[in-house]
Protein backbone atom coordinates (compact mmCIF):
# COMPACT_ATOMS: atom_id res chain seq x y z
CA UNK A 1 0.00 0.00 0.00
CA UNK A 2 1.24 3.66 -0.79
CA UNK A 3 -0.25 6.87 -0.01
CA UNK A 4 1.13 10.56 0.55
CA UNK A 5 0.08 12.72 3.52
CA UNK A 6 -3.19 14.12 3.35
CA UNK A 7 -4.38 11.39 1.00
CA UNK A 8 -5.94 7.83 0.37
CA UNK A 9 -4.44 4.75 1.34
CA UNK A 10 -6.44 2.07 -0.81
CA UNK A 11 -6.86 -1.35 -0.62
CA UNK A 12 -9.00 -4.48 -1.72
CA UNK A 13 -9.99 -7.38 0.26
CA UNK A 14 -13.13 -10.50 -1.14
CA UNK A 15 -15.42 -11.42 1.50
CA UNK A 16 -18.89 -10.33 2.60
CA UNK A 17 -18.81 -6.78 3.24
CA UNK A 18 -21.69 -7.62 5.77
CA UNK A 19 -19.67 -9.29 8.48
CA UNK A 20 -15.71 -8.44 7.70
CA UNK A 21 -13.88 -5.65 9.32
CA UNK A 22 -10.24 -3.67 8.99
CA UNK A 23 -7.82 -2.81 11.61
CA UNK A 24 -4.37 -0.99 11.63
CA UNK A 25 -1.43 -1.39 13.96
CA UNK A 26 1.41 1.32 14.53
CA UNK A 27 3.64 -1.25 16.53
CA UNK A 28 4.49 -3.69 14.21
CA UNK A 29 1.07 -6.12 14.52
CA UNK A 30 1.34 -6.59 18.62
CA UNK A 31 -1.84 -4.28 18.71
CA UNK A 32 -4.34 -3.55 16.49
CA UNK A 33 -6.92 -0.90 15.93
CA UNK A 34 -10.60 -1.64 14.55
CA UNK A 35 -11.51 0.93 11.63
CA UNK A 36 -14.33 2.80 11.74
CA UNK A 37 -16.77 2.40 9.01
CA UNK A 38 -16.52 5.45 7.08
CA UNK A 39 -13.03 4.31 6.19
CA UNK A 40 -14.37 1.29 4.48
CA UNK A 41 -16.30 1.76 1.12
CA UNK A 42 -18.68 -1.67 0.48
CA UNK A 43 -20.18 -2.48 -3.14
CA UNK A 44 -22.08 -5.21 -2.61
CA UNK A 45 -22.56 -6.20 -6.38
CA UNK A 46 -19.13 -7.76 -6.48
CA UNK A 47 -18.61 -8.96 -3.00
CA UNK A 48 -15.68 -7.00 -2.46
CA UNK A 49 -14.66 -4.85 0.82
CA UNK A 50 -12.70 -1.68 -0.21
CA UNK A 51 -10.27 0.06 2.83
CA UNK A 52 -10.24 3.50 1.83
CA UNK A 53 -8.14 5.09 5.09
CA UNK A 54 -7.70 8.43 5.23
CA UNK A 55 -6.44 10.80 5.74
CA UNK A 56 -2.89 9.82 5.57
CA UNK A 57 -0.40 10.49 7.78
CA UNK A 58 3.30 10.90 8.02
CA UNK A 59 3.24 8.87 11.42
CA UNK A 60 1.56 6.45 9.30
CA UNK A 61 4.61 4.96 7.72
CA UNK A 62 4.85 1.69 8.20
CA UNK A 63 1.50 0.97 9.81
CA UNK A 64 0.24 -2.13 9.14
CA UNK A 65 -3.14 -3.11 8.01
CA UNK A 66 -5.39 -6.48 7.71
CA UNK A 67 -9.05 -7.53 6.99
CA UNK A 68 -10.89 -9.70 9.11
CA UNK A 69 -13.86 -12.04 9.15
CA UNK A 70 -15.70 -11.51 12.37
CA UNK A 71 -17.64 -14.99 12.26
CA UNK A 72 -14.44 -16.70 13.41
CA UNK A 73 -11.89 -13.52 13.97
CA UNK A 74 -9.45 -15.45 11.24
CA UNK A 75 -7.42 -12.55 9.60
CA UNK A 76 -5.43 -11.95 6.96
CA UNK A 77 -1.43 -11.26 6.32
CA UNK A 78 -1.33 -8.01 7.29
CA UNK A 79 0.06 -5.19 4.34
CA UNK A 80 2.33 -2.40 5.23
CA UNK A 81 1.41 1.37 4.42
CA UNK A 82 4.40 3.52 2.92
CA UNK A 83 4.04 7.60 3.20
CA UNK A 84 5.90 9.38 0.70
CA UNK A 85 6.87 12.76 0.35
CA UNK A 86 3.68 14.05 -1.88
CA UNK A 87 6.53 14.80 -4.45
CA UNK A 88 6.09 12.70 -7.75
CA UNK A 89 9.14 11.83 -9.42
CA UNK A 90 9.09 11.21 -13.30
CA UNK A 91 10.48 7.44 -12.77
CA UNK A 92 13.96 6.60 -15.42
CA UNK A 93 15.58 3.80 -16.31
CA UNK A 94 19.32 2.93 -14.66
CA UNK A 95 21.52 2.33 -17.68
CA UNK A 96 19.37 0.23 -19.98
CA UNK A 97 20.99 -1.57 -22.08
CA UNK A 98 20.61 -0.64 -26.40
CA UNK A 99 20.23 -4.27 -27.31
CA UNK A 100 19.70 -7.72 -25.80
CA UNK A 101 19.35 -11.43 -26.94
CA UNK A 102 15.99 -13.36 -27.16
CA UNK A 103 15.94 -16.57 -25.05
CA UNK A 104 17.26 -14.01 -22.39
CA UNK A 105 16.47 -13.01 -18.92
CA UNK A 106 17.53 -9.02 -18.10
CA UNK A 107 17.59 -7.07 -14.79
CA UNK A 108 16.42 -4.06 -15.19
CA UNK A 109 16.55 -0.71 -12.43
CA UNK A 110 13.92 2.24 -12.24
CA UNK A 111 15.08 5.28 -9.69
CA UNK A 112 12.80 8.34 -9.08
CA UNK A 113 16.63 10.30 -9.22
CA UNK A 114 17.14 12.89 -6.40
CA UNK A 115 13.67 12.55 -4.91
CA UNK A 116 13.57 9.09 -5.24
CA UNK A 117 10.73 6.47 -4.87
CA UNK A 118 8.65 4.53 -2.45
CA UNK A 119 8.43 0.82 -2.12
CA UNK A 120 4.82 -0.22 -3.67
CA UNK A 121 4.78 2.91 -5.97
CA UNK A 122 6.29 1.74 -9.68
CA UNK A 123 4.41 -0.40 -12.39
CA UNK A 124 5.92 -1.38 -15.06
CA UNK A 125 4.63 -1.69 -19.06
CA UNK A 126 6.21 -4.42 -21.12
CA UNK A 127 5.24 -4.02 -24.97
CA UNK A 128 7.27 -7.37 -26.70
CA UNK A 129 5.97 -8.87 -30.15
CA UNK A 130 2.74 -6.37 -29.76
CA UNK A 131 1.89 -7.39 -26.67
CA UNK A 132 1.68 -5.48 -23.43
CA UNK A 133 2.01 -7.02 -20.34
CA UNK A 134 1.75 -4.72 -16.90
CA UNK A 135 3.75 -5.47 -13.64
CA UNK A 136 3.13 -4.49 -10.12
CA UNK A 137 6.08 -6.29 -8.38
CA UNK A 138 5.70 -6.43 -4.63
CA UNK A 139 8.21 -4.43 -2.25
CA UNK A 140 11.10 -4.00 -4.48
CA UNK A 141 8.93 -2.87 -7.24
CA UNK A 142 12.20 -0.58 -8.79
CA UNK A 143 13.66 -3.72 -9.86
CA UNK A 144 11.94 -6.21 -12.12
CA UNK A 145 13.72 -9.53 -14.25
CA UNK A 146 12.20 -9.03 -17.52
CA UNK A 147 11.92 -11.94 -19.37
CA UNK A 148 12.71 -12.12 -23.56
CA UNK A 149 10.83 -14.80 -24.86
CA UNK A 150 13.27 -16.93 -27.88
CA UNK A 151 10.56 -15.67 -30.57
CA UNK A 152 11.20 -12.04 -29.44
CA UNK A 153 12.15 -10.40 -32.56
CA UNK A 154 12.36 -6.37 -33.29
CA UNK A 155 11.64 -4.10 -30.64
CA UNK A 156 10.39 -4.20 -26.95
CA UNK A 157 9.20 -1.20 -25.28
CA UNK A 158 9.71 -0.43 -21.37
CA UNK A 159 7.37 2.52 -19.56
CA UNK A 160 7.11 3.01 -16.08
CA UNK A 161 4.74 5.11 -14.01
CA UNK A 162 5.40 6.15 -10.56
CA UNK A 163 1.91 6.12 -8.47
CA UNK A 164 2.67 8.15 -5.00
CA UNK A 165 -1.08 7.64 -3.89
CA UNK A 166 -4.77 8.17 -4.34
CA UNK A 167 -5.14 11.84 -4.53
CA UNK A 168 -1.40 12.73 -4.58
CA UNK A 169 -0.41 12.23 -8.39
CA UNK A 170 1.27 10.02 -10.82
CA UNK A 171 4.11 9.94 -13.36
CA UNK A 172 4.76 8.25 -16.39
CA UNK A 173 8.35 8.20 -18.06
CA UNK A 174 9.30 8.51 -21.56
CA UNK A 175 9.15 4.77 -23.21
CA UNK A 176 12.49 3.12 -23.73
CA UNK A 177 13.32 0.91 -26.49
CA UNK A 178 15.53 -2.03 -26.08
CA UNK A 179 16.29 -3.75 -30.12
CA UNK A 180 15.74 -7.55 -29.25
CA UNK A 181 18.56 -9.71 -31.42
CA UNK A 182 17.90 -12.86 -32.79
CA UNK A 183 19.21 -16.01 -31.38
CA UNK A 184 21.45 -17.75 -34.02
CA UNK A 185 22.39 -21.41 -34.17
CA UNK A 186 24.85 -23.26 -31.66
CA UNK A 187 28.11 -22.03 -32.60
CA UNK A 188 30.82 -25.10 -33.18
CA UNK A 189 33.32 -24.95 -30.01
CA UNK A 190 31.08 -22.95 -27.47
CA UNK A 191 31.63 -23.90 -24.67
CA UNK A 192 28.75 -25.54 -22.98
CA UNK A 193 26.74 -26.14 -26.78
CA UNK A 194 24.03 -23.00 -26.06
CA UNK A 195 22.78 -20.75 -28.68
CA UNK A 196 24.88 -17.35 -29.17
CA UNK A 197 23.32 -14.39 -29.91
CA UNK A 198 24.00 -12.74 -33.33
CA UNK A 199 26.66 -10.31 -33.72
CA UNK A 200 27.92 -11.37 -29.94
CA UNK A 201 31.31 -12.28 -29.38
CA UNK A 202 31.71 -15.62 -27.77
CA UNK A 203 34.69 -16.76 -26.36
CA UNK A 204 34.69 -20.85 -25.75
CA UNK A 205 36.14 -21.82 -23.08
CA UNK A 206 35.16 -18.85 -21.32
CA UNK A 207 36.05 -15.06 -21.89
CA UNK A 208 39.67 -14.35 -21.46
CA UNK A 209 40.98 -12.29 -18.70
Amino acid sequence: MIGCPGGYAIAHAIGDPTNNYWQISHDGGQTWTTLSSDQTEPEYGNDLLNLAYHPVLVTDNGALFRFCYNGNNSCSIPDTLYVNNGITATPTLVNPPSAVCAGNSVLFTATGGSIGVTNDSISWAITINGATNRYNPPLSDSTLVIDFPATATGNATITLTNFTGFFCGSATSTPVTVAIQPMSTTLAGTAGGSAACTNTTVYPGGQPS
